[in-house]
């Protein structure tokens, strides 16, 4: 009777130490998940308050880790992490002050920092129709407590492709001043305040914010491996130290109890490491067309964009791909995924006017990465292409190329659109000499282009058998080589 009233008294304990928030999400919600399956929000929020300065000091709270996890019925756990510069709608709510804010577009980690939780469990379930049951919140200096309680997290890093930098070599993938991240090359130990440096470096990483996910999907899954491995999760004893750790970093929804926690450690440890499934919200960057054709939002709140293509009053953003989302999305709602693209019989090469020949074109590097202007001059020269020596723009963060053009030069700038897949064409009577091409962060190749009136070119890339699907890309697990090591 002792042991029973004791254990009872520590779950009340931890149950009522636990900080709380109450969504009031209303009645104009998603479905409910299919029976067995539910859907836990995972943040991670770079709060510092209680951590003593130990990771710099920001008022308010932004969302750096934004996790949709779904534990479906057949014991598999989809994990989808939402980069935190996606372009969303930031539904209607009523502020601090009692004024009441109309819906507008926005970045989404900015949600949290408008309206707490609950305006960010609004914004994912408008994003992705997907109801979300359980909301949990950790922030920094838990990240650091369940590092230290589990003796470490193994981490591995792999070193950035040739060429790239940042800063003039003066960040990297294993030293970055910002977030205070000093690693090395190959498998590593992280713990306490190295290991939160290590989920939150951002500068210094080959693609980002996109390479940061990759490397918090990477912690969690070591984390995962870690707790099974250990049998953690089948002992009530180190799960409790593990809670009392963390408990003062955790927030949860008031409708999530410990006994909800103990369900989904029930379910974890009940997963293989091939089971616990890993993706990322499919994401672009935003080009003019966006706005032309109102693509982003389908009403009058879509966003203007300044010359160089970010959004007025929000900056650079991201925007979703409709077709790989939707498939995501269903998985997540235990639909039907739709039915695969069918790959066409060869690659479609764009047909233009003017030939390449026939176009003197000036490359300038838009995003800072070293040697990028370069590769891309030597590719158009290699199509045929009239090029100058490579050149930096005005600045750098361009998030799309952009082609410039002299007044009555705008068949030949279509060319170069052509040839470089995703640019916006823009005239610009400042241009004086051929054509200038700006390099953004949505550069992925040269393409060939074809004259009208000639014969198509060769095209390396060997072409597609006639109506075979495309390969679906690996599903990265805990269990993956590429989970295991990251930039």
């Amino acid at each position: 009777m002792l042991v029973s009233v004791g254990g009872y008294v520590v779950v009340q304990w931890f149950d009522g130490s636990i900080a709380r928030i109450h969504l009031n999400l209303g009645q104009n919600r998603p479905a409910s998940a299919a029976k067995g399956s539910e859907n836990w929000l995972l943040v991670g929020t770079d709060s510092r308050a209680g951590s003593s300065g130990a990771f710099g000091v920001a008022p308010g709270e932004r969302s750096d880790t934004t996790i949709l996890a779904h534990l479906d019925a057949d014991g598999t756990t989809t994990n989808v992490s939402i980069p935190r510069d996606t372009l969303v709608t930031i539904p209607e709510y009523t502020d601090p002050k009692g004024e009441k804010i109309p819906a507008h577009k926005g970045k989404f980690n900015s949600a949290i920092s408008e309206g707490g939780g609950s305006l960010m469990v609004q914004t994912i379930e408008k994003l992705t129709d997907v109801r979300v049951d359980h909301y949990v919140s950790v922030d920094l200096e838990g990240f650091a407590k369940i590092s230290s309680a589990l003796n470490g997290v193994q981490v591995c890093i792999k070193p950035a492709p040739a060429g790239f930098s940042e800063d003039g070599g003066a960040l990297n993938n294993i030293n970055d001043g910002y977030s205070g991240f000093h690693g090395k090359y190959g498998e590593q130990t992280v713990t306490g305040n190295q290991a939160v440096a290590f989920v939150r470096q951002r500068h210094g990483l080959p693609g980002s914010d996109f390479a940061r996910m990759q490397r918090q999907q990477q912690f969690l899954g070591s984390v995962f491996r870690k707790a099974t491995q250990a049998n953690l999760l089948l002992n009530p004893i180190k799960v409790a130290s593990l809670l009392a750790a963390i408990k003062d970093s955790l927030t949860l929804d008031q409708h999530t109890s410990i006994n909800d926690l103990e369900k989904l450690a029930i379910h974890l440890r009940g997963v293989a490491a091939n089971q616990l499934i890993f993706a990322t919200l499919p994401t672009r960057g935003i080009t003019l067309a966006d706005t032309d054709l109102g693509q982003l939002s389908g009403n009058p709140n879509a966003p203007s964009l300044t010359p160089n293509g970010q959004t007025q009053d929000v900056g650079n953003v991201l925007v979703v791909e409709p077709d790989p989302f939707a498939t995501l999305m269903a998985k997540l709602k235990d639909e039907k995924a739709p039915p695969p693209a069918m790959a066409s019989a060869a690659p479609k090469i764009p047909t233009v006017s003017v030939a390449p020949s026939a176009v003197y074109v000036t490359v300038q590097n838009g995003v800072g990465r070293s040697g990028l202007a370069g590769t891309v001059v030597g590719a158009l020269r290699k199509d045929g292409f009239q090029t100058a020596s490579p050149h930096s723009a005005d600045h750098t963060g361009y998030p799309i190329s952009l082609v410039r053009y002299a007044p009555g030069n705008k068949e030949a700038a279509l060319t170069v659109q052509a040839a470089i897949p995703g640019s916006d064409l823009k005239e610009d009577p400042t241009v004086s000499n051929g054509i200038v091409l700006t390099l953004g962060n949505n550069y992925s190749e040269v393409k060939a282009v074809q004259v009208m009136g000639q014969a198509a070119p060769v095209v390396s890339t060997p072409a597609a058998p006639a109506a075979a699907p495309t390969t679906a890309a690996p599903v990265v697990t805990a269990a993956s080589a590429g989970n295991r090591c990251t930039y």
